[in-house]
């Protein structure tokens, strides 16, 4: 069946029990569907308190790296994703949680932006992970050629090609679907969902690009580079603490290659977590997409559950990157508290200063103009 943007009716069935699921199997983007209780407990409660805890984590996040003065330009890419993290987060509570707090047909509507912008930020956060572990990669196994790859320039414009290809990527999907309402003939229902425009409806937009291109550039890849970078990592750092372990425990205290160690730690704890949460996704993609195309039962149990699992998990990923600087990052904990005590010393006394009481205030007014007087006729005395 073609589908159209506007309002199209269902012929009506011989038998109006099968006419809601005539109605939801016609290959939406996004069908409405009977939302189980725990479907809506994941998607408005957790999704929607951990997105906005996020929200704040990241923007915290991406102001005390920035306020670390020594390292700023070593921690642009960090950053970086968390400004993505953040922007992740924001269109994951367009998605998630709002089809419970708005009607159907606005929600809809919402859609073909939040949608769109939801998989651009996942993109760009995907691949800037990337990017920061081949920084930490380069700098900690090749050192010589990270002065050359990776200078204050250069991160600055690795950062914007990605930014600049997620959103090339991800083009068509603002302008790939459109809003049908179907109107069911049994009760004249009305559901409004995501259809393909006539222009995308074609099975190489459909299987290259929304399923080839989709889990090779944004899973397959990806991942990989990090699995495989990740282990070289952790083999970095057991080599590195075999051979600096007397002299970091003993002789130096201090030794560079302490804190070196720790910043890989650090990053190999962010990634580990970000694969945990990451590979879900790409398996269910895959086994739907196998459903739809061969016709074939791959998934015995409720897709759904398990796909809001997933969407769970990856708004967890980039919620969860605070937690980390908190827990295992010193110099973190330190500037954040420094710019907590910064923050509260100047809102107490700008308090202070606006509530002094009038009574005080006076006396210094004309104590002021007294001795402005008192200045000004010395000064006409001297003249005369």
């Amino acid at each position: 069946m073609d589908f159209r943007c506007g309002r199209i009716s269902i012929p009506e069935p011989d038998n109006c029990s099968g006419a809601d699921n005539l109605s939801l199997n016609t290959g939406f983007i996004v069908a409405p569907d009977d939302s189980s209780a725990f479907k809506v407990s994941v998607e408005l409660y957790l999704i929607g308190t951990i997105s906005l805890l996020g929200v704040l984590g990241n923007c915290l996040s991406a102001l005390v790296l920035r306020r670390d003065r020594e390292r700023r330009e070593s921690l642009l890419l960090l950053q970086v994703l968390a400004l993505a993290d953040g922007v992740y987060l924001v269109a994951a509570l367009f998605k998630y949680p709002l089809k419970y707090l708005i009607n159907e047909y606005a929600y809809q509507h919402i859609q073909l932006g939040a949608f769109p912008l939801l998989k651009t930020s996942q993109t760009i956060c995907i691949w800037t992970m990337v990017l920061v572990t081949i920084d930490r990669y380069v700098y900690v196994c090749h050192p010589l050629r990270a002065q050359r790859l990776f200078t204050r320039r250069s991160r600055r414009l690795w950062a914007l090609g990605i930014f600049v290809a997620g959103v090339l990527y991800n083009l068509p999907r603002f302008f790939d679907s459109c809003i049908s309402t179907f109107i069911l003939p049994c009760g004249r229902k009305h559901i409004a969902a995501m259809v393909y425009r006539t222009a995308f409806a074609n099975t190489v937009y459909y299987i290259l690009y929304r399923h080839a291109l989709y889990i090779l550039l944004l899973y397959a890849v990806p991942l990989t580079i990090l699995a495989c970078l990740n282990c070289r990592l952790v083999r970095a750092i057991r080599r590195s603490r075999k051979q600096h372990a007397h002299c970091v425990h003993t002789a130096y205290p201090h030794d560079p290659t302490t804190h070196d160690n720790n910043a890989t730690t650090f990053l190999v704890t962010i990634v580990v977590i970000f694969l945990i949460c990451e590979s879900l996704e790409p398996v269910i993609h895959l086994l739907s997409f196998m459903e739809s195309q061969l016709g074939v039962r791959v998934m015995s149990f409720n897709y759904m559950n398990i796909y809001t699992v997933s969407a769970l998990l990856m708004v967890v990923n980039s919620s969860v990157n605070f937690v980390i600087y908190v827990v295992l990052g010193q110099r973190f904990r330190r500037i954040l508290k420094e710019t907590f005590k910064q923050s509260f010393l100047t809102t107490t006394s700008f308090l202070t200063r606006e509530t002094v009481p009038l009574q005080q205030q006076q006396p210094l007014q004309q104590h002021k103009q007294h001795t402005q007087d008192k200045h000004g006729r010395c000064l006409e005395d001297q003249l005369m």
